[in-house]
């Protein structure tokens, strides 16, 4: 059985909010206050995979779920530049 964990969320300003982790994914409200969450699964920050970046539709902020390795249990989320 999955259980779901807290982990935090680390903005480009510096500061910092608490999101849910699940396995290797995680899920969280963007900045911008989109009513759905965003959901990635984890992979390296530096990861060069294209597909492991959240792009929040509305404000085209874009987020990793940051782990050791892909598809590992996840450390943070990171917005990313």
């Amino acid at each position: 059985m999955q259980e779901q964990h807290d982990i935090l969320i680390h903005f480009l300003d510096g500061t910092q909010d608490e999101c849910a982790r699940t396995g290797n994914n995680a899920a969280w409200r963007c900045r911008c206050g989109r009513y759905r969450p965003l959901l990635g699964y984890a992979d390296e920050l530096n990861s060069p995979r294209d597909y492991s970046r959240i792009i929040c539709p509305d404000c085209k902020r874009v987020y990793r779920v940051v782990a050791p390795g892909r598809k590992r249990v996840p450390t943070r989320v990171q917005e990313v530049a």
